[in-house]
């Protein structure tokens, strides 16, 4: 039978109106994983391993060639193909910038339990293979108004 498409591949390069973005908030409630191509700047994910953090930083998290723990991470910023994040941390590490305790992140509404330090010294592009992020568990959105200047010490 022959395609009735004018172009044959139309169906494999969909329109976005055939497969709108997500309504995060309607899915709060069982979101656990969230591929990288909804993330956005200020998402907070916790579970990266720290073998991981640590070869593609080269300084965080000490030891953590040797750890078995994980270290949060920060979406800083998104670009089509490109996506920055930063670890975060309880402890300061010269971080500029901190996630206050008791912050309710959007969308899922999960309370922070501890201050989270950005590592933004430590700021890498997330790899594209998924050995990194497919453990990453997606712990909501940062409100602005949760992201505070650290004075210096």
């Amino acid at each position: 039978m022959m395609s009735r498409l004018k172009d044959p591949d139309a169906f494999w390069r969909a329109p976005e109106r055939l497969y709108p973005e997500p309504k995060l908030e309607e899915l709060a409630s069982s979101l656990v994983r969230l591929g990288p191509v909804h993330w956005k700047e200020r998402m907070f994910f916790g579970g990266a391993r720290d073998p991981h953090v640590e070869r593609i930083t080269g300084t965080f998290p000490a030891g953590g060639a040797r750890s078995r723990g994980t270290h949060p991470i920060f979406v800083l910023s998104t670009d089509p193909g490109a996506v920055r994040v930063c670890p975060c941390s309880t402890k300061r590490w010269n971080a500029r910038r901190c996630i206050r305790e008791g912050c309710v992140l959007e969308i899922t509404g999960r309370t922070m339990e501890k201050t989270s330090y950005l590592v933004e010294e430590c700021a890498f592009l997330l790899p594209r293979d998924p050995a990194f992020w497919v453990s990453l568990r997606f712990w909501g959105r940062v409100p602005e108004s949760c992201l505070e200047q650290v004075e210096s010490p």
